[in-house]
């Protein structure tokens, strides 16, 4: 698997993305942090974050 600046670029799309969807379910449910949609979002925006993190931090080593 290929990381660099495009890899990279493409995971923070991804991440803004899906905090905009969140957001965005987050306030048609009401502004409840619990509503089951919400919690998905949040679960792959997390899985999202820590990917790019790891991309972040393999770059750094190959460095």
């Amino acid at each position: 698997m290929g990381y660099g600046p495009s890899k990279l670029t493409e995971i923070k799309a991804r991440i803004e993305c899906l905090r905009q969807e969140m957001n965005r379910t987050f306030v048609v449910n009401g502004g409840d942090p619990g509503n089951l949609q919400v919690l998905k979002l949040s679960q792959l925006l997390d899985e999202q974050l820590n990917c790019y993190e790891g991309c972040k931090q393999y770059e750094a080593v190959i460095v």
